[in-house]
């Protein structure tokens, strides 16, 4: 399990939250303002190779005799009232000239040329539990702290749904779902996402958590990361970004010359491991040993989509449609039946959804203007067949490619909790009840409660060793042919990744 004491110091630079100091700080707080800063020539598309990290977080024109130059951060204000500067992309992957203006909803458009970088960032953070009888939930962050969080971030709340597991926000860049102890931000455009970082962690901390028990943070190469802000516009910046709250560590997925998934994990840490207390609490609580969607994850990622079923993501004033109409006439309702759906269609074209289902949730975002169009579905629903669902989600988008990653339960940490279930069992057998110390809890009833329990960690292993086959297996999935495949494991995750591509595509 991986474990940040929010109140253990990393670094000179790191939170630390005690009662008598606020966490919020910034994490520039190591760069001299006054330092002037180097101009850097931006020549390829690479993300690692874009603009010097000392540079101020605007784009601006480099022109020469009236010939663009290239695209430079700088200290210019040269910007509207409506957050709108004007940039110049000097080389994309076609290596022709793009023009374009950044704004602050992402897009870019100045009359010759638009641009939106539809895929998104995604960052996920888990806390513990307090061991004691303290009632702790992430879902007493209001409205309004959620919104002061969003505003560093760029974005908007747009609506908000909710059920016994999660408060799932609509927003003008993608989705928010919030849990009892974790969230899932996910923002594309030119979103800042990870500049709300202190100030979450600020907020969490007045709720009570004071561990973080895990980190996610990842996103497909970005089409265009020079019109990124920082430290956006590199993950290898992003990455410094993150080691400046927590120790962690970065994974590439992919090929560094061809789309890729970055990933940003928390580093393990043994000694903050309280197996006694987690242990104690399993035994107090034995029908909540596993939450077997806790940490599932399946994403896919779509790009090159159909022209025809993109058409139907534009909102054409003279033919208006609504949302609603949308989600049923592509068939975007029968990808999980019996959700209940939040979609949005944006204006002049986009669209967004979350959709809830007791303690399943999914979520879809489109671009799908022809040069750039994108689509992503998330969701963490078990399915009988993985290949199935791909194929349903093929048949909705039509993409010319996707790349699909997973989060699967470790195998190795589900055998441990099947042993502390058959350790459990083999003492109700014995007649001695649980032992907690100097208590003992009730055998009836908890002894249908770990049964329960047991079942659902029964199935847990049945759905890994399916993603598993499934993913190993899946070679090709109709005209799709696999080009990648990687794994990666953590303590308590096996991650995979692969990308496929349509005959006549690289």
């Amino acid at each position: 399990m991986y474990k940040v004491d929010l109140n253990d110091t990393m670094d000179s630079d790191s939170y630390q939250l005690s009662p008598d100091s606020s966490p919020y700080q910034s994490f520039n707080d190591d760069t001299d303002s006054t330092q002037s800063p180097e101009i850097i020539f931006s020549t390829s598309s690479d993300e690692n190779s874009v603009i010097d990290e000392n540079i101020d977080n605007k784009m601006i024109t480099l022109t020469i005799d009236g010939e663009i130059a290239g695209i430079v951060a700088g200290g210019g204000n040269d910007i509207d009232n409506h957050g709108n500067q004007n940039v110049v992309l000097a080389n994309n992957n076609s290596g022709t000239n793009i023009s374009a203006s950044t704004s602050n909803n992402g897009g870019s458009d100045n009359g010759g040329g638009h641009f939106f970088e539809g895929a998104e960032k995604r960052l996920a953070i888990y806390f513990k539990e307090d061991s004691s009888n303290k009632v702790l939930d992430l879902r007493k962050l209001t409205r309004s702290q959620w919104k002061n969080i969003l505003d560093l971030v760029h974005c908007q709340i747009l609506n908000i749904k909710s059920n016994e597991h999660f408060d799932a926000y609509l927003l003008s860049e993608s989705s928010l779902f919030v849990s009892k102890r974790s969230f899932i931000l996910k923002t594309c455009g030119s979103t800042t996402l990870l500049h709300c970082l202190d100030l979450i962690l600020e907020y969490v901390y007045k709720i009570g958590f004071d561990t973080i028990e895990d980190v996610f943070y990842s996103h497909k190469n970005l089409l265009l990361p020079s019109l990124q802000r920082l430290p956006h516009n590199s993950f290898l910046k992003e990455s410094e970004y993150l080691d400046k709250a927590f120790n962690g560590h970065s994974h590439l997925f992919g090929h560094i010359n061809a789309d890729r998934w970055y990933l940003y994990l928390l580093d393990y840490r043994p000694e903050l491991d309280c197996n006694d207390d987690q242990q104690q609490q399993q035994q107090q609580h034995p029908n909540q040993l596993i939450n077997r969607n806790e940490f599932f994850k399946f994403e896919m990622i779509m790009e090159e989509l159909d022209e025809d079923v993109m058409q139907l993501f534009f909102n054409d004033p003279d033919m208006p449609i609504t949302a609603a109409q949308v989600t049923r006439k592509s068939g975007i309702d029968s990808i999980i039946p019996g959700m209940v759906i939040d979609d949005y269609l944006f204006s002049p074209c986009g669209y967004s959804m979350n959709g809830l289902l007791s303690e399943y949730y999914m979520t879809i975002h489109i671009t799908p203007e022809q040069e750039f169009s994108y689509v992503s579905v998330e969701m963490n629903v078990p399915q009988k067949s993985y290949i199935s669902f791909m194929a349903k989600v093929i048949d909705v988008f039509k993409p010319g490619k996707f790349m699909l990653n997973l989060f699967v339960p470790s195998i190795n940490n589900l055998r441990s909790k099947q042993q502390q279930f058959n350790d459990s069992m083999m003492i109700m057998d014995d007649g001695i009840g649980i032992g907690l110390g100097k208590n003992y809890v009730n055998v009836g009833n908890d002894r249908q409660k770990i049964k329960s329990s047991n079942q659902c960690l029964f199935e847990t292993m049945q759905m890994h060793g399916l993603v598993m086959y499934e993913a190993l297996s899946c070679v090709s999935i109709g005209q799709y042919r696999r080009c990648d495949f990687q794994m990666a494991q953590t303590e308590h995750l096996d991650i995979i990744y692969a990308r496929f591509v349509s005959e006549g595509i690289s």
